[in-house]
């Protein structure tokens, strides 16, 4: 392996390590809460060559989200290549996103931490355009399953698709927090909860709610 080579795996390696850091530093002290320093700590470099990787915590934010979504719209997107009806292929969308949940439940609660917090993010840096872009991604594979589900009649709208995308995004926000959680859940309750068939009975109890009949 050539020098060049080895510097390059090198900083590939090292910018892994610091968006592990990262992200045990945002869950831990949310988006407000987390410095730049702490970060630097986590993942053993100084303060100094942090920033030659990331120029601000907006950065360092948006690179560890970007990750994340990234791997969302690459399992969408194999969602709906499997093909099928509409509302076959929105039941595929909505048990990505919850098996991911289920599988990376760290990355749940990380994806979620903005949602609690009035931090405002740089909207003018190209990372967060890029952010934006993933997000378009993700609600344009649901708008496919929607149109497609709207022509062969599996699929009842009774509003417009984006707004029915938001619905669904907020209510599994809402389930995968209650999952994420779960042994704090179940011990605030007065009465026992199996969280994992919550996550499962949830998905068919949704879909039930705009699954059209077909002709």
């Amino acid at each position: 392996m050539g020098v060049q080579e080895r510097r390059k795996r090198e900083r590939s390696e090292r910018r892994e390590q610091i968006l592990e850091a990262a992200e045990r530093v945002f869950l831990e002290r949310g988006l407000s809460g987390a410095t730049m320093e702490e970060v630097a700590s986590r993942a053993e470099l100084s303060k100094g060559t942090l920033y030659l990787y990331f120029k601000s915590k907006d950065e360092l934010y948006l690179a560890t989200a970007n990750r994340q979504l990234a791997e969302m719209v690459s399992r969408f997107e194999g969602a709906l290549e499997a093909g099928g009806t509409g509302i076959e292929m929105l039941e595929r969308l909505v048990r990505v996103q919850l098996e991911y949940a289920i599988e990376n439940p760290d990355h749940a609660r990380f994806s979620t931490t903005w949602l609690n917090t009035t931090y405002r993010l740089d909207a003018d840096s190209p990372s967060f355009d890029e952010y934006r872009a993933s997000i378009a991604k993700l609600f344009l594979c649901g708008n496919e399953a929607i149109e497609l589900g709207k022509r062969d009649g599996t699929v009842r709208v009774p509003g417009e698709p984006f707004e029915l995308l938001v619905q669904l995004w907020g209510s599994m926000v809402g389930v995968t927090l209650l999952w994420v959680n779960a042994a704090e859940v179940v011990r605030r309750l007065p009465w026992d909860l199996d969280m994992d068939h919550l996550m499962h009975s949830y998905c068919d109890l949704i879909l039930s709610a705009i699954r059209g009949e077909t002709k």
